[in-house]
């Protein structure tokens, strides 16, 4: 029995490390994918060759700069701000977990009495009141939030103490003072955020969108608002006609929306997109941090974020109507100049959504595929163009804006090759590769010239839309100066997706070993000198005579999720195919453009000196 003990022993932890190596993204023998990774030499063998040695560090440092990449959610969301549980994750897990403290909740007495303030026409009173719940750390309630944002979009100048735009000003204070003192990524607080945002704002009679006003979310009907007020042009005299309705305004105590100027109104659904967005930004981060594997099924789930709960039908459907809406809206901003802070709450959005239909693409095993640029996001991109080409026809200088607007690097680039492929432009994938080929074929001999840009500068704030399509003008050519500005582009993102010049550097270059460090960490622990044995009876007294001492017990906390996303990620033999010959084709490309840019001038320039930094290891 003994002879057969120690064969299974053996076959059991066989068994057991070639699992463990296809967890980690190391290539498994055997199979019809992975079989050209390793040379097919013996285990004993193929650990000595240094040629095994090689591939397999190339492949972990590969993995470890796409896992740092991975939980790099400022820089993957393109935040603006960096939300305090992202900056400190461990008081995150912390004080956030399921298991921890539940946040205290003003109760019934409280509300209504101070709901009566509102009643009583005491608005900054009720201001006031919701601040000093915060400073006390209790929550005042998803019916709070609503009603201040209400109260942005519909207050007007009544001749009081204080100015309108004060009061704005204070709502906007007190509502993100809510949202950062009361994060979504606490479960009880997630709840009330998803009721809130779920729910339309009660302002149906004081508007007259009735295809807005059947909107079952928040979103939805901010979108409808923001549309039509866009397509509309100013009907405030028309609201100021209607003394009915004054009279019944001011008996209530509420003003009416509809009697803003068209600016003002734009003005305040931007400030209050602006606090929903700034909500999702909180959640949707911390929330792939916690589900960073298997998040296409989790995408749909019940604890899905806030995001796919509020634009996603929950299924599969991820081009909703209201998804549409926004790209439409979007699109609109963009090509009409609106202010570049407006815009920018739109372009959050964007971001957010493109991440949220890279999270439900297809992943291979129980990895995550980083990045992962699959059919969906193809999708998501076309609906863009479309959204430009629907609005304002078949335009190449409209269609050339929205490249600045995109802030996500992978949405970029596809949105540049889909520009490249209308233009009967090769149909293969985005790379360096394609892009070298352009250059061979001289696709950049364009018109010459520069095209004159459209004057920004109006009367007006937010521009009236223009005739309908088949009445507006066409123009479909591009200049040559456009085409290698939008191809450098193109360029730019690529290589900022797939984190090439990091791979250049850490991997072929070897100029960071990532992974030595480690390693000499080790040596030098096996160099210390072992310690005393602890007095463990000791310890436990300090413990709880420290927690006696500050009056609170040890808070539960869950297991670190950055270390989980170092070795999930999936790198194969492919992988390791497509980064040596993108960086084969950048060095030719750096040749190519050398000797354009002698030959041609300076409109290869820039060109020339994103290449020569990419390629150069010095710094």
């Amino acid at each position: 029995m003994a002879p057969e003990r120690i064969s299974n022993g053996i076959a059991g932890k066989r068994r057991r490390i070639s699992s463990a190596g296809e967890r980690n993204g190391v290539c498994k023998p055997g199979t019809s994918r992975q079989r050209a990774s390793l040379p097919s030499t013996s285990t004993n063998v193929g650990e000595d060759d240094p040629e095994v040695k090689e591939i397999i560090r190339q492949m972990e440092v590969t993995r470890h700069i796409l896992g740092m990449d991975y939980i790099d959610v400022v820089n993957r969301f393109k935040l603006s701000w960096v939300p305090y549980c992202v900056a400190d994750q461990q008081y995150c897990r912390s004080h956030h977990h399921r298991r921890c403290p539940r946040p205290k909740v003003v109760n019934d007495l409280q509300s209504s009495c101070v709901g009566t303030f509102l009643k009583q026409n005491r608005v900054m009173h009720y201001l006031r009141s919701v601040q000093d719940m915060c400073i006390r750390m209790e929550f005042p309630g998803e019916d709070v939030l609503r009603k201040i944002l209400e109260a942005i979009l519909i207050s007007r100048s009544d001749g009081s103490t204080y100015s309108t735009e004060y009061f704005l000003q204070q709502c906007i204070v007190v509502a993100e003072t809510i949202v950062l003192k009361f994060p979504p990524c606490w479960p009880d607080i997630n709840r009330a955020y998803r009721d809130f945002l779920k729910t339309n704002l009660d302002l149906k009679k004081h508007y007259y969108y009735d295809g807005a006003s059947a909107q079952n979310n928040v979103f939805a009907f901010l979108l409808d608002v923001l549309l039509e007020t866009i397509l509309t042009p100013d009907d405030r005299s028309k609201a100021n006609n209607d003394t009915d309705e004054d009279d019944e305004s001011d008996e209530e105590g509420m003003d009416h929306f509809i009697q803003h100027t068209r600016e003002e109104k734009l003005d305040r659904i931007f400030v209050v997109l602006n606090i929903l967005t700034k909500i999702l930004e909180y959640d949707f981060p911390i929330w792939l941090l916690r589900y960073p594997t298997k998040t296409k099924e989790k995408m749909f789930l019940e604890n899905a974020p806030l995001l796919a709960q509020v634009f996603f039908d929950g299924s599969y459907n991820f081009m909703t109507r209201t998804v549409k809406k926004l790209l439409e809206v979007f699109a609109i901003s963009v090509c009409h100049h609106y202010p570049s802070d407006k815009v920018d709450v739109l372009s959050r959005i964007v971001s957010l959504l493109s991440l949220a239909v890279s999270c439900i693409e297809s992943q291979p095993y129980d990895q995550v595929l980083h990045p992962n640029v699959g059919s969906n996001t193809k999708t998501f991109v076309d609906n863009i163009f479309k959204a430009v080409v629907d609005r304002f026809g078949y335009r190449i200088d409209y269609l050339l804006i929205m490249v600045d607007a995109i802030k996500i690097p992978s949405i970029r680039y596809l949105y540049v090759d889909f520009i490249l492929r209308k233009m009967n432009v090769d149909r293969e994938e985005m790379n360096v590769k394609k892009i070298h080929t352009l250059f061979e074929r001289q696709r950049w001999r364009c018109t010459e010239g520069t095209r004159q840009r459209e004057s920004t500068s109006s009367d007006q704030k937010y521009r009236i839309m223009p005739p309908k399509k088949n009445q507006r003008p066409k123009a479909s050519e591009i200049y040559a100066q456009e085409y290698l500005e939008i191809v450098l582009k193109s360029l730019q993102a690529y290589c900022e997706t797939f984190q090439i010049r990091r791979v250049i550097r850490e991997v072929y270059m070897n100029k960071s070993d990532v992974l030595s460090s480690k390693k000499v960490k080790c040596k030098e622990a096996q160099k210390v000198k072992p310690l005393k044995p602890l007095d463990l009876d000791k310890i436990e007294a300090d413990i709880n005579i420290l927690e006696n001492q500050l009056k609170r017990k040890a808070t539960f906390v869950p297991k670190s999720l950055e270390e989980q996303t170092y070795t999930n990620i999936h790198v194969d033999s492919e992988t390791m195919s497509r980064y040596r010959e993108d960086v084969k084709y950048l060095g030719i490309l750096l040749c190519t453009v050398k000797k354009l840019l002698n030959e041609e001038g300076p409109i290869f320039q820039d060109f020339y000196c994103f290449l020569n930094k990419m390629l150069n290891t010095d710094d």
